[in-house]
């Protein structure tokens, strides 16, 4: 709201000073200052609006299967790829069943020598590509047919630097500085520095996404010709791009120590270059950085969902640039040696499943399981005497009560209308008492949501008012 009373501010001044130059000077200085003014300003910038309630949870679990290790979800969330860290194979999961069976043809994820291996696959998950350090800058390729569980192609004791992303359907794949065709592994186009960075091929829309610090460029696969370049405020980002739609969004993951817009998502319109930028979504939480947006962004970010995770551990929020807005999908909370730690997952194009599992050598948590998103549907009638809802909330009356373990510190609670809208905040000096007590009295009949950030995670839970 202060930022809108200085816009307004500045755009009266503005036009006050263009009026007065047109009275005494009637120049064409005081047009060019009134143009420049509305590209500054433009009038027809629309309110992002920052939906921060988490209305989601894990509910029943669908299936578990006995391996677990980072993972790569296909496309259309049909198909998930399980880099298993305790027995070194990589699966095939069948993600509406649960069916799964090893590559044999592939080799070892960890590879050889304590060297970790690195992988690929295009977005169909049709194909894999498995890179094997063997010492001396010489490494091992291995490109797999996934279907047919063969070995394509192989390249011993080779130079090349190693492929960043791939698409069996444009025939390509892309290392940091070369453009390959990925059938013949022929150099098509070198790439202009500064070399690194991420890269996504866009099998919809033909295009190459090439990020590197401070910006990103569309590029024309067939022949590495730069289309389109954009600057981001980022050093290190991640672009993808939904299927039927004209908005990239660039998800910003930098390095402190260097600046940077970090955990910002930027959306850019391919077509009309217009821009939009959301800066915060749960709350003051940003996307990043966090040790596993890279996970999310590299294996699960963009496609139909434009999904990223972030702070908090693992928060899940949507954007939509269309709409101008953001939503929190779900934020599930995971204890390991009983501390609160975060997972590999994967989450469908359609929030309907979700698949998580540890990276583990301990044989009784290598699972990785798939729960269904279900609603949040825990209800309070107020107009009861007594009514509860998950076992650390409880209303009564005229109060709610929120109550947590003896080493489970309360840091902020809000409550929010079911559109989203903010009715009432406590921060953490207003959350010392325990139980937590909160007067319901000035909230109308209605559908709330009360979001709890604790010292160990996020808890929420709805409720309805009838007075």
């Amino acid at each position: 709201m202060r930022d809108h009373c200085v816009l307004v501010i500045l755009t009266v001044l503005g036009f006050t000073m263009y009026l007065l130059a047109c009275i005494s000077t009637r120049s064409i200085a005081a047009i060019a200052f009134c143009a420049l003014l509305l590209t500054r300003f433009p009038a027809s910038a629309q309110e992002i609006v920052y939906d921060t309630v988490v209305r989601n949870t894990l509910g029943p679990e669908l299936w578990a299967i006995p391996v677990s290790g980072p993972l790569t979800i296909s496309e259309d969330g049909r198909k998930v790829l399980v880099a298993s860290v305790r027995d070194s194979m990589f699966y095939i999961v069948d993600v509406a069943t649960g069916a799964f069976r090893p590559l044999m043809s592939a080799p070892d994820y960890w590879g050889g020598a304590g060297k970790q291996t690195s992988h690929v696959t295009d977005a169909s998950l049709t194909w894999l590509w498995v890179t094997v350090p063997r010492g001396g800058g010489k490494k091992d390729f291995y490109l797999i047919d996934v279907a047919s569980d063969t070995i394509i192609r192989r390249f011993q004791d080779s130079a090349l630097l190693g492929i960043a992303s791939m698409s069996r359907t444009l025939d390509r794949c892309v290392d940091s500085r070369t453009l390959y065709r990925l059938s013949t592994m022929e150099p098509v186009s070198a790439l202009a520095d500064p070399a690194g960075g991420t890269s996504w091929f866009d099998d919809t829309h033909r295009k190459l996404y090439r990020n590197t610090p401070w910006q990103v460029d569309e590029i024309d696969p067939v022949t590495g010709k730069v289309e389109q370049t954009w600057a981001v405020n980022s050093e290190i980002s991640y672009a993808r791009r939904p299927a039927n739609s004209d908005w990239l969004y660039v998800y910003n993951y930098c390095v402190d120590a260097f600046g940077g817009s970090c955990g910002d998502v930027n959306a850019i319109n391919v077509v009309t270059q217009e821009r939009v930028m959301f800066t915060k979504h749960m709350g003051e939480h940003l996307v990043g950085p966090s040790g596993y947006i890279a996970n999310g962004a590299t294996s699960s970010i963009g496609y139909a969902s434009r999904w990223a995770t972030g702070l908090g551990f693992q928060p899940i929020w949507s954007f939509d640039a269309v709409a101008r807005t953001t939503a929190a999908i779900l934020n599930p909370v995971f204890y390991f040696g009983g501390e609160l730690s975060g997972k590999h997952i994967a989450i469908m194009p359609d929030f309907g499943r979700f698949v998580h599992g540890w990276q583990t050598l301990n044989r009784d948590s290598s699972f990785t399981r798939c729960n269904q998103i279900v609603p949040l549907t825990t209800t309070v009638d107020r107009s009861t005497d007594s009514a509860t809802t998950a076992a650390w909330l409880e209303a009564s009356g005229e109060w709610m009560e929120i109550r947590m373990g003896d080493t489970e510190n309360i840091t902020s609670v809000d409550l929010h209308t079911v559109t989203g809208q903010l009715v009432k905040h406590l921060d953490r000096t207003e959350c010392l008492a325990r139980p937590l007590r909160i007067s319901l009295a000035m909230l109308q009949s209605g559908s709330y949501m009360c979001t709890v950030q604790t010292t160990q995670g996020t808890r929420s839970s709805s409720f309805t008012i009838s007075k």
